[in-house]
């Protein structure tokens, strides 16, 4: 089975149910089909935003009171040469998909929680119930669902790139070849200084350990490369 158990594993029990081997037809090989199945032990909304992504690009993602659960298809084909057997799958990508944004929700959730818990402690108070906030930089607005968060954060990161790469190319065009040669190695300095930045380990250093990994740290380190990279790309729309 495909590894996806990584996005969820904290959160999810994952089994394969059902696998069936499917005669082939007309001289075709054989191939396998199994039901992936992710349970929690609370029942799953219906509407996530994630989950209805990736049922638009294969209908067989849906939630089941606590079973996210797809369909897969595996086919099983010898090399050219005959020395070995490849193994496709399909079908696994969608499912990643819901999975991981189940994830996320549940992480964040997690993670606000124990932060409002610490300062009632630290406060002598009781933490109240709140929604949970965005991430810190992740250009979210208020109010926004975690997955939603997720989708936020990588729109912003993308389109970040996207100015990014549209400044330097303008800079770049001004330029003779001693100075393209000199903005293309301070470039790329920047990319390591950014990606040194928003590495996991100095978040997690800097959050105290509130964000150690997971599908939080994902978002952490996608806020912190968008927010650089805007910066980047106004200083490099600065030089014309």
């Amino acid at each position: 089975m495909p590894d996806v158990t990584a996005a969820g594993k904290a959160h999810f029990r994952i089994t394969l149910q059902g696998v069936a081997t499917v005669p082939g037809q007309n001289g075709a090989r054989p191939n396998c089909e199994a039901t992936i199945v992710a349970t929690d032990a609370h029942d799953l909304d219906p509407n996530d935003g994630w989950l209805q992504s990736a049922a638009r690009t294969d209908a067989s993602v849906r939630v089941q009171g606590p079973n996210l659960q797809s369909s897969l298809q595996y086919a099983v084909q010898p090399s050219d040469d005959g020395q070995s057997i490849r193994v496709s799958v399909s079908g696994i990508d969608p499912f990643a998909l819901a999975l991981a944004g189940f994830s996320v929700g549940f992480s964040n959730s997690e993670l606000y929680a124990r932060r409002e818990a610490e300062k009632a402690a630290k406060g002598g108070g009781t933490a109240e119930p709140t929604a949970v906030p965005a991430p810190s930089d992740t250009g979210a607005p208020a109010g926004t669902t975690a997955p939603g968060q997720q989708a936020s954060t990588e729109d912003r990161y993308a389109a970040a790139d996207k100015a990014l790469n549209g400044a330097y190319a303008a800079a770049r065009a001004r330029l003779d070849d001693a100075g393209k040669t000199a903005l293309r190695d301070e470039q790329r300095a920047w990319i390591k200084t950014r990606d040194a930045s928003c590495s996991e380990a100095k978040i997690a250093a800097e959050s105290g350990g509130d964000v150690a990994g997971g599908s939080a740290m994902v978002l952490e380190v996608a806020g912190c490369k968008a927010k650089l990279t805007e910066a980047r790309a106004k200083q490099l729309a600065a030089k014309g």
